[in-house]
């Protein structure tokens, strides 16, 4: 495996593990919010008068 070989795979893999992570976040991100906006009231209000 020559260097330049090496380096395009080393920069391959950490952008496909950058990738992994962004989606995870999403993931978690958007299932957060879907949680909080399937009862908007209930969370609103405790909120509120907390």
């Amino acid at each position: 495996m020559s260097r330049m070989e090496r380096i395009t795979a080393t920069n391959a893999s950490t952008f496909l593990w950058q990738d992994t992570q962004w989606f995870k976040s999403v993931f978690i991100l958007s299932s957060v919010l879907l949680k909080i906006s399937s009862r908007p009231e209930k969370y609103w209000n405790e909120e509120m008068y907390d």
